[in-house]
């Protein structure tokens, strides 16, 4: 796919170096590994939405040697291969910087991203990143943060190595299916939009090639958070989810009803009440702020300052007043705000989702989590199936019911074959692909190179 760009590169790279010896047999095969790297990542980029986003890479020498690096990288290699392709004009960059005056240390990482040339010979190769890429099997699938949110090392334990074989099977699965998101040509534009206007260091991306998960642990413990990230489909605007596909399929998302609430009452051996827990804070008209008041103060650990969302026009009141609201409409539970319980329920909702994920691992289905909502094959949906696993997996955690809403109904989508495993894609043309649907031509695309790739394995 992409070695002769990658053997092209490396030759340009060594007639515009001045070195006195020749690499070592090992040096170079780091070195090329370093291009297909960084090259790599550059092809992920050109098919983002919106695309060529900034791709990140860390010029510090101890980073090399530690184990989020993979094995095939080296400090010296890599320098190589970055500073190479940007001599060549290649990539544009921007170097990164670390501040250690302030209080809280902190900076960022080296950025790069593709100049028109490269940008044009990496859309030109007949793959996609959808559908073609791998997650790297030397990462560990699982994370684990200190209550500074700073990535530390740790050493497996057995229950740890229980939660990276199950992450493991679930992205198996997710490797064996195509997600995707069946939007039009004419509405990426407005998709873009609804992705955000920030600069292009901090924007949201939505990167197809991002099909599996990782799961992410805080306060330095693996009973706290644990949640799953790392997913495309997670960066999707809800109001465009219902254009989530697997296996050029529609889908259902269903997800739990006053998730946290439930569970916080379950816990503190109360009784939560019919009432809805959001509305009866403030009415049903503010009953979005209500809910996000309401999860703040579980994961906060003192209640001066207000979160950076809250708007006193919004509600013409203080943040003390909400707080206050919430604490008088949930008095029973009062005590538990405050306390950082965020991370703990996090935790119970995340064995949950893992649950949910390997029982439709065992018959090849697919589960796409987002939280605390569950996306899936519309026929798992419709006939009840992804309902009832999530209660029994809710129960099985918690001990307790609770309800499960529908998110969205959606209509079938139009594939070219009933069934789309016996088409023979190289014998289809482009025109015949988009005719009647002129306007899903990157989709189809996708689609395609999807089914074709399936034919070869069999």
């Amino acid at each position: 796919m992409l070695s002769e760009l990658v053997q092209e590169i490396a030759t340009r790279i060594e007639a515009k170096e001045s070195r006195q010896r020749s690499r070592t047999a090992s040096n170079q095969s780091r070195f090329l590994f370093s291009i297909e790297y960084i090259l790599t990542d550059l092809w992920k980029s050109a098919y983002t939405i919106p695309p060529n986003r900034r791709c990140r890479i860390h010029l510090n020498k101890n980073y090399y040697a530690s184990k989020y690096s993979p094995e095939e990288l080296g400090y010296e290699p890599t320098l190589d291969a970055f500073e190479g392709m940007s001599a060549l004009g290649l990539i544009d960059t921007k170097l990164g910087h670390f501040d250690r005056s302030k209080p809280n240390p902190s900076g960022e990482v080296t950025r790069y991203w593709l100049r028109d040339e490269l940008a044009e010979r990496l859309r030109a190769t007949d793959s996609h990143p959808a559908v073609h890429s791998k997650a790297d099997p030397s990462k560990d699938n699982l994370i684990l943060r200190n209550s500074d949110k700073v990535t530390v090392p740790f050493t497996h334990t057995d229950k740890t190595l229980e939660m990276a074989k199950n992450l493991k099977v679930i992205n198996s699965c997710l490797e064996r299916h195509w997600v995707d998101i069946k939007v039009k040509d004419s509405q990426m534009t407005e998709l873009i939009k609804a992705l955000g206007n920030r600069e292009a260091e901090d924007r949201q991306f939505i990167d197809l090639s991002k099909r599996t998960l990782i799961r992410r642990f805080s306060d330095g413990r693996f009973d706290r958070h644990g949640r799953f990230y790392g997913a495309f489909w997670q960066n999707i605007p809800r109001a465009y989810r219902d254009l989530i596909t697997i296996d050029g399929k529609t889908t259902n998302e269903y997800d739990y009803d006053t998730f946290h609430p439930t569970m916080v009452y379950k816990l503190s051996g109360k009784e939560l009440g019919s009432e809805d827990p959001y509305s009866r804070v403030l009415g049903e008209e503010y009953r979005q702020t209500a809910k996000k008041a309401f999860n703040a103060m579980l994961s906060s650990k003192g209640s001066s300052r207000p979160p950076t969302w809250f708007r006193i026009d919004e509600l013409q009141m203080h943040w003390k007043d909400l707080v206050e609201k919430v604490l008088q409409a949930h008095q029973p539970i009062a005590d538990t705000f405050f306390k950082n319980k965020g991370n703990e329920l996090m935790f119970y909702d995340s064995q949950i989702a893992q649950n949910v994920m390997l029982h439709h691992v065992k018959a090849d289905a697919v589960v796409l989590p987002i939280h605390d909502s569950f996306v899936m094959h519309h026929a798992y949906g419709s006939s009840g199936e992804l309902e009832e696993t999530m209660r029994r997996s809710y129960y099985e955690v918690m001990g307790s019911d609770i309800d499960v809403s529908e998110q969205f109904i959606k209509e079938p989508v139009i594939i070219p074959e009933e069934d789309p495993t016996n088409v023979q894609w190289d014998d289809i043309s482009m025109d015949t692909l988009l005719k009647g649907q002129p306007d899903y031509s990157e989709y189809i695309k996708r689609e395609r190179q999807w089914w074709n790739s399936r034919s070869k394995k069999s």
